[in-house]
């Protein structure tokens, strides 16, 4: 093992976090950060100490959706400041968006004009969680993307990849 992913809920709610990764980073461990970017503050501050090597940030909705998608109030200015401090470099990153049914094509469109000029932007396959237990399903869903929608995507982002089952058209 030479890395470590630290990932939630979201692991930037937790007080000692800092103090976990200096711990880990002084075994002489990389360290990878899973965040929603609520927490542009410490992430900064992470980054300018030196203490992750790669940071994965979920971008959920476009902006303008970000209540109705995650079902509470999100303070998007801070989700855009995690994207610009990412964006300054410091850290090799990635944005990621898993493709919900609450999402369609022009979505990801939006979602990619925010974080234009990325290195690199990820959609995932969405996979069914029972809304009782929480449990994931074992069923997921394969979407369809036009292919025009992955190159209007492309001329925003260095990089766009798919993870799961998708059917471009």
């Amino acid at each position: 093992m030479d890395a470590v992913v630290i990932s939630g809920g979201e692991p930037t709610l937790q007080r000692d976090l800092a103090r976990f990764i200096r711990r880990v980073k002084d075994m002489g461990f990389l360290i990878k950060l899973d965040t929603n970017g609520t927490n542009p503050d410490l992430l900064e501050s992470l980054i300018e100490q030196g203490m992750l090597d790669y940071v994965a940030m979920d971008i959920k909705a476009p902006f303008c959706k970000y209540r109705q998608v995650c079902c509470s109030p999100v303070n998007t200015e801070r989700l855009e400041r995690s994207i610009e401090i990412l964006q300054r470099g410091g850290v090799e990153y990635e944005f990621r968006t898993t493709y919900t049914p609450q999402l369609d094509q022009e979505d990801l469109l939006d979602i990619a004009a925010s974080i234009k000029g990325a290195k690199k932007y990820v959609v995932q396959q969405y996979r069914e969680v029972d809304p009782t237990s929480g449990e994931y399903t074992g069923r997921a869903e394969k979407r369809s993307l036009y292919k025009s929608i992955w190159s209007d995507i492309s001329r925003n982002v260095a990089n766009i990849q798919f993870r799961g089952d998708f059917i471009l058209v």
